[in-house]
């Protein structure tokens, strides 16, 4: 359902700046849906940790130059973060002990 959805969605936004191509203030030529397609074929082949590969996400959309430096210094920044889990495995130790 949620396919078909964006396709319908998709289908209608690139009709609609089909028809205002030449206005001054039209749309970018890809929607978020397709830019974010995108980004995510190019994370699956950048080599480095979870956070580093988030980094490299947020670098893209952000358009900030995805330098070792930049990418290092971003996911030294989310391992700061109390959201994400630092270590996978720590995640699902707790998940079992939970369960159990």
């Amino acid at each position: 359902m949620y396919v078909l959805l964006t396709s319908v969605h998709d289908f209608i936004i690139k009709d609609i700046r089909n028809a205002h191509k030449g206005d001054i203030d039209s749309a970018p030529p890809k929607t978020i849906n397709e830019h974010f397609a995108e980004i995510l074929e190019k994370t699956e082949s950048f080599a480095g940790t979870s956070k580093q590969k988030l980094a490299y996400i947020f670098s893209q959309f952000l358009k900030i130059k995805p330098t070792e430096k930049n990418i290092d210094d971003m996911a030294d920044m989310l391992g700061q973060s109390e959201i994400l889990e630092p270590d996978a495995k720590k995640h699902r130790n707790s998940a079992k002990q939970k369960n159990s």
